[in-house]
């Protein structure tokens, strides 16, 4: 409920912007292409993820590696489905909130795409500080990696 509730509040706010959705990043999707986007970024994002938690766990209260943070794997359909879901909807509405509308905000704000890719990139990693230190250091690696995709493209969907 709270992901519907941050899509529900972007949304409303995107359609109060006077500008299309697909200046946000909403334009419609394009399978072929965003895919294989995807999965060129998706393994960019697995590359940082593996070689920052190692590089940053020096930083005080971070745990030793990326797989201390997984939860257990699900075992049921049920939660394979659930599991499936929830990762779909996480991206999806975090790449709504920071790249599509908070990115392109910023950057119509303070006129400046470079300004505007780092300052969210480092919010971005601020909001993960409940991971500790470590954890806000690869998030902040996540948002310039997730954001310089949607200032590359200006689309969200290969990025979520």
């Amino acid at each position: 409920f709270m992901l519907a509730g941050w899509a529900a509040a972007i949304a409303y706010l995107i359609s109060k912007s006077g500008r299309s959705a697909a200046d946000f990043g909403l334009g419609r999707p394009r399978w072929i292409s965003d895919t294989i986007l995807a999965v060129a970024i998706f393994g960019g994002a697995w590359i940082v993820g593996l070689k920052s938690y190692d590089l940053f766990a020096w930083l005080p209260g971070s745990k030793l590696n990326l797989w201390d943070y997984l939860p257990p794997a699900p075992s049921t359909p049920i939660d394979i489905a659930f599991t499936v879901l929830g990762c779909m909807s996480v991206g999806l509405v975090e790449e709504l909130v920071w790249r599509g509308y908070l990115l392109t905000r910023v950057e119509r704000l303070t006129g400046s795409t470079l300004e505007a890719w780092v300052l969210t990139s480092v919010m971005f990693g601020f909001a993960h500080l409940y991971q500790g230190l470590n954890g806000v250091a690869v998030c902040i690696g996540y948002g310039f990696l997730f954001g310089g995709a949607f200032v590359w493209l200006r689309r969200i969907w290969p990025i979520a």
